[in-house]
């Protein structure tokens, strides 16, 4: 059966050589943030704030244009109407005299007038 070692027969260790790799993986790592860095500062700068206001000016232009197409629409349909508000206009006055004589012929009838109703 084996025994551990003892602390007589274990190597101290070495802090230099420890020292040296922790400061080798410490320069690897400082290297490789180094590089991130640079390929951080080739990228184009984003500018949301900006993208944000250009896409919210191209809502507001489109916006401009619907309602101005709207209001062009609206008044071409007003330009439309106007033959048919005159007629009905027309035929609205022909049915106001019609109901005015018939209200006459009422009025004689229930005052017992001459009648041509036979």
């Amino acid at each position: 059966m084996e025994h551990p070692p003892s602390l007589e027969t274990r190597q101290a260790p070495n802090w230099a050589q420890a020292l040296d790799q922790v400061q080798n993986a410490l320069k690897l790592a400082e290297e490789a943030a180094g590089q991130r860095e640079k390929s951080f500062a080739a990228l184009p700068e984003a500018n949301p704030a900006g993208e944000f206001e250009e896409a919210w000016r191209q809502c507001l232009d489109r916006l401009r244009e619907r309602c101005a197409a709207l209001e062009e629409a609206a008044a071409r349909a007003g330009q439309n109407a106007e033959p048919a508000e005159m007629a009905l206009q027309v035929g609205e006055e022909g049915i106001r005299r019609w109901l005015e004589e018939i209200h006459a012929v009422g009025q004689k009838l229930a005052d017992g007038g001459p009648s041509s109703v036979k």
